[in-house]
């Protein structure tokens, strides 16, 4: 399916647009900037070469290049001094001053002074890892002073009391303190921790548990923390088994692989066969498949006979194993190909759409249907929505889908009533009932009941994720906004 949505501002950048208006917005006026209110007040003049929002009650804003902070009553409580600065957490602040990191605190005293090459500091703990001329150590950062002296080549923080140290490209494990936890030296060690870390030595794997203790030795071909079950997957000599995290052995070395997929059950291979077993390594569906998948929704893709098909947990089938390929269940309904063509299957085995297409899909309760060239939809009981035949079909959104045809574009409900006619270019994500729109290059917003928020007549309009609002562009510069909450118009002034 052609994705013509070209507006791909994440679902993460989206879900954020759900926060009310901020009380400080920033405002641009000429080439300065300062803040207003959701009525478009100025609160704090536009004096600014750059500002951002606030954090903890405090903003950092920049003149001439140089950064420092204001308070919401448009004091200066930081001077413009910094050649960089973060906001404001728990009460302190990195800053920069010739490429030298240090740390303020919120009335601008420097805690930690800016002499450091790298500075990580984390205000919920006790100890800063820093980097001074190549060499890397710790610092208190209440009082500033030096706790592991620099002499480490690289250091990172792996919890709050563990501390990796490498030296003569070697890894070492230290307390906050210093002092070596364990008296191995380590070739690699995992920089993800979690509530184990793998470690290698002599190209052998183990793990230690946060407090560098090692509870799985390394004498491990092969590693790998399944970190939903708390089982370790390993290898040795070639064979699998797997390992609570105190080190004890639960499935003995007798599998050609092994992998964990659900809470109860990883999948296990075995003379080119596969199967599942239980957390006691029990084998409750037998290694007698070609292919298996991760469990989903309980529902196992399996091939059989170099067919393929569904089964459950407890092997009872679901579809029978007489497809080309299957894909995965999704608001009931399955993808299924038999003799090079396409259709949909439910629970019960039963062929809800024919394979008789040349592509398919689904999503959010539609499926979609290609067949030479053209694009038609159905529900997941493979009722036809809409009688028309399209060239493109986009994802549906909420209770509307985007479709085209003749390189033009508008909206469908549900039932397949046209909502906005097949006049635009393109239309981006609909989001809280609104779009953005597309007529020769040139952007503009609809709602859902197809009126026009603003005309197709500007360069540029995408979300913004700060802002919580759409950001309008003409000529390379912003001119207002728009909230997709009260869909009023926010235009600069110039």
């Amino acid at each position: 399916m052609k994705h013509f949505l070209l507006f791909c501002t994440s679902f993460f950048v989206l879900n954020l647009l759900y926060a009310q208006t901020p009380e400080f917005i920033p405002y641009q006026s000429g080439y300065l900037w300062g803040y207003c209110d959701s009525l478009k007040n100025i609160v704090i003049p536009c004096e600014y070469n750059e500002v951002s929002f606030f954090s903890e009650n405090f903003a950092k804003v920049n003149i001439n290049g140089k950064y420092g902070f204001i308070n919401k009553a448009g004091e200066q409580i930081v001077p413009c001094i910094y050649r960089d600065v973060y906001d404001f957490r728990n009460g302190f602040a990195k800053v920069m001053i010739r490429s030298k990191w240090g740390v303020i605190d919120t009335t601008g005293q420097e805690i930690i002074p800016c002499i450091y090459d790298y500075l990580n500091f984390y205000s919920k703990s006790d100890f800063s890892i820093v980097e001074i001329n190549g060499k890397w150590g710790t610092i208190n950062n209440k009082t500033g002073e030096q706790i592991i002296p620099f002499i480490y080549d690289m250091m990172h923080r792996m919890s709050y009391n563990l501390i990796l140290a490498e030296t003569n490209e070697k890894y070492i494990l230290l307390d906050k303190t210093g002092n070596q936890v364990n008296p191995h030296e380590y070739d690699y060690v995992e920089m993800i921790p979690e509530y184990l870390i793998a470690v290698k030595r002599n190209n052998k794997w183990g793990y230690v548990n946060p407090t560098g203790k090692e509870v799985i030795p390394c004498i491990y071909d092969y590693v790998w923390l399944s970190s939903s079950e708390g089982l370790v997957e390993v290898c040795l000599n070639g064979k699998y088994g797997s390992m609570d995290t105190l080190g004890h052995l639960v499935v003995p070395f007798i599998y050609d692989n092994i992998w964990y997929c659900s809470e109860d059950l990883a999948g296990v291979k075995i003379n080119e066969k596969y199967g599942f077993i239980d957390k006691t390594g029990k084998q409750v569906i037998p290694c007698i498949y070609d292919e298996i998948s991760c469990i989903l929704n309980d529902v196992i893709r399996v091939k059989l006979n170099g067919k393929y098909g569904f089964i459950d947990k407890t092997e009872k089938q679901i579809v029978p194993c007489i497809y080309d390929d299957v894909y995965r269940f999704y608001n009931g309904a399955a993808n299924v190909m038999l003799n090079g063509k396409w259709g949909f299957v439910d629970k019960k085995g039963k062929q809800i759409v024919p394979c008789i297409y040349d592509e398919v899909d689904n999503h959010k309760g539609f499926l979609y249907l290609k067949l030479n060239k053209k694009w038609t939809l159905t529900d997941t009981t493979g009722k036809i929505i809409s009688s028309l035949m399209y060239d493109d079909v986009g994802y549906s959104y909420g209770d509307f889908i985007i479709v085209g045809m003749n390189e033009k574009y508008g909206l469908i409900d549900k039932t397949g009533k046209q909502i906005i006619p097949m006049t635009y270019d393109s239309i981006g994500y609909l989001y809280r009932g609104l779009a953005v729109a597309e007529i020769n290059k040139k952007y503009g917003l609809i709602d859902e009941k197809g009126q026009q928020i603003l005309s197709c007549s500007y360069d540029k309009i995408e979300v913004n994720y700060g802002y919580k609002m759409y950001k309008v562009t003409n000529k390379g510069r912003c001119i207002g906004y728009v909230s997709p909450f009260t869909k009023k118009v926010y235009f600069d002034d110039y």
